[in-house]
Parts: C-alpha cells; sequence; structure tokens
C-alpha cells in the first residue's frame, strides 16, 4: 500500500476508534498523557504514535497491539512521536 494511503487509513481508523470509545481528542489525550495537538496530528496524516503511545492507545480505545503494528507496518513512516 502507498504510504500516504497507508497513513490516511491509519488516521481514520484511529479516529473512528476513538469516536467510538466516545472520547474526544482532548479526553484522549488526557488518558495517554500527551498534548491534544499529538492526537490531532495522528489523525491528519501527521505521524504516528511511538511504542509507548501506540501500547497505551490500544488499549484505551481497545484495539489489539498486533492490528496496530499491521496497519503501522504498511506505512514504512518515519515521523514518529
Amino acid at each position: 500500500m502507498e504510504k500516504s494511503k497507508s497513513m490516511e487509513y491509519l488516521s481514520l481508523n484511529l479516529k473512528a476508534y476513538r469516536l467510538a470509545a466516545k472520547l474526544t481528542q482532548e479526553e484522549l489525550a488526557e488518558k495517554l498523557h500527551v498534548s491534544k495537538s499529538a492526537v490531532a496530528k495522528w489523525e491528519t496524516n501527521g505521524g504516528i504514535p511511538d511504542r509507548d503511545n501506540l501500547k497505551r492507545l490500544s488499549e484505551v480505545i481497545n484495539i489489539s497491539l498486533d492490528d496496530m503494528y499491521r496497519i503501522i507496518n504498511s506505512i514504512n513512516y518515519e515521523d514518529v512521536d
């Protein structure tokens, strides 16, 4: 999958899972101990969470770490937060 399409896929999934958990970007950011702008960046193709944030994110939005890594590995993206 092309990098930009993969990033868009990740962004859409993160947003969909956040909304399904009935969380605002600010609420999710608080749970993850990151800024709201970090969450916004992840949801708008601006970057991907680092390993620790990814683990916490998977727990908060209830998606397996394996599924998240599958999506990210298809990206091959270097801008990690």
